[in-house]
């Protein structure tokens, strides 16, 4: 009988128990990577729903401001004079759609108040988008400065907005001036936790 020899076999065992460490080990870092990427796009979204939410909010009290609503009875920085027609819209040099917005901060407050750049308002084409007021800073207005509303929680940044005056002409109407200056568009940014999320918001707005 010849013996049986097993140096070919000496550690086979340890070799194919290391490969299957090894396996085990990159489907746990898979696992790992997966779970933290679908927890980063989570937040992001939530930030993204949160900047959404400011943004609304400060279309909202746009609409406040527009129709000299305050929050609280005693709030003492309310607009003055009430917004009206296209008064204290614009840097007041020309009375012209050349997108310059007012920026006095008292009486007679002009803050945030924008005129369009140039628009065919017979057609109803809306005025393009003016990337010059900054939505970070003045002329652009904070979120409660002259409602009183409270300050949002849950966001690193206040949201700010500004509002400009859309004279659409009368077509057989009679009041007084050619064009119907009662029409207001209202540009609103939001900023979620993180200052980088942010979201910008429109609306045209009647004021009544």
């Amino acid at each position: 009988m010849k013996p049986v020899h097993r140096n070919g076999q000496r550690g086979a065992v340890l070799v194919i128990a290391l490969l299957f460490l090894t396996i085990l080990t990159i489907l746990g870092v898979t696992a790992m990577t997966t779970t933290t990427y679908e927890e980063r796009l989570a937040g992001n979204a939530r930030d993204a729903g949160t900047a959404f939410q400011a943004a609304e909010a400060a279309l909202r009290d746009a609409r406040r401001d527009l129709n000299n609503i305050i929050v609280p009875a005693t709030w003492a920085n309310i607009r003055t004079p009430p917004i009206s027609g296209k008064t204290g819209f614009g840097s007041g040099a020309v009375d012209a759609d050349d997108g310059s917005c007012g920026t006095a901060t008292v009486a007679p407050i002009t803050q945030g108040l924008c005129r369009p750049y140039p628009y065919n308002a017979t057609k109803g084409v809306p005025p393009p988008f003016n990337p010059t007021v900054s939505l970070t800073a003045s002329p652009s207005v904070e979120f409660g400065t002259y409602t009183g509303a409270p300050k949002l929680q849950g966001v690193r940044v206040q949201p700010r907005y500004y509002i400009e005056v859309m004279c659409l002409p009368q077509f057989g109407g009679s009041l007084g001036d050619p064009n119907y200056c009662s029409f207001y568009r209202i540009t609103g940014r939001g900023y979620g936790l993180n200052p980088n999320t942010q979201v910008t918001v429109q609306e045209i707005f009647l004021k009544m």
